[in-house]
């Protein structure tokens, strides 16, 4: 359901479009033993382009909250755009893992409502991971239990304006703390900071950099488990 709202001192103008559908996605995952203690998993994954309907209508309110116009109009057609993407990862052992994602998209066969000043575009995504943990069973030194991870991403935008497509690129430093564990309770806290920008300082287009902070806290605890002494 997408809304659009007009508004002036005499009237109140809302445009909305509502569609729905079912689809369906295929993936698939192979994974294998690759030397000693290291294990490689290869992923692909898929969509096929599917055609909406956008239902059409237009509610008018003037300055006395009067409903002067509420009626369908014209239906659109539109597509979800057909996707491929791809990814490899790698762990060795409990203390290192990597892996590379890559995914694109096909929003260039969608419907644009304005060709001469923006159109869509085919997008383009790549995302690259590593993790490590030095110890994950000292118990002595708590710091070599903590897993440092690190990532990167780098996209383009589904939509160009005036043929300048913006990319995004943005960096997330991370770490998984584990917290005390117990017989049956075990948890870790997820502290992450990531920092990226979008786009350019160029004529009329602007440059958007952002930091985001993300505090996460993860608790299991089994249940219903009966001690044999």
């Amino acid at each position: 359901n997408l809304s659009q709202k007009e508004k002036s001192s005499s009237w109140a103008i809302t445009n909305n479009a509502q569609t729905s559908r079912v689809n369906f996605d295929l993936g698939l995952q192979y994974s294998f033993d690759y030397k000693e203690n290291t294990k490689v998993t290869l992923g692909v994954v898929g969509g096929m382009k599917a055609g909406l309907t956008m239902h059409n209508s237009i509610l008018v309110i003037n300055s006395d909250n009067v409903i002067v116009e509420d009626k369908g109009i014209k239906n659109t057609k539109q597509y979800l755009p057909m996707f491929l993407g791809a990814g490899i990862g790698v762990k060795k052992g409990n203390k290192m893992s990597w892996g590379v994602d890559y995914k694109f998209q096909q929003w260039s066969k969608a419907v644009s409502a304005s060709k001469d000043y923006w159109q869509y575009e085919d997008t383009h995504n790549v995302i690259a991971g590593f993790s490590f943990t030095p110890n994950a069973t000292d118990i002595r030194h708590y710091l070599n239990r903590v897993t440092y991870q690190m990532g990167l991403n780098v996209s383009t935008s589904y939509i160009s304006i005036k043929g300048y497509t913006p990319i995004e690129y943005s960096v997330t430093f991370g770490a998984i703390m584990p917290l005390r564990q117990t017989l049956n309770s075990s948890g870790r806290l997820t502290i992450l900071a990531e920092y990226g920008k979008m786009g350019a300082r160029k004529e009329t287009f602007f440059r958007e950099d952002f930091i985001k902070l993300s505090l996460g806290f993860t608790f299991a605890e089994s249940w219903f488990v009966r001690h044999k002494f």
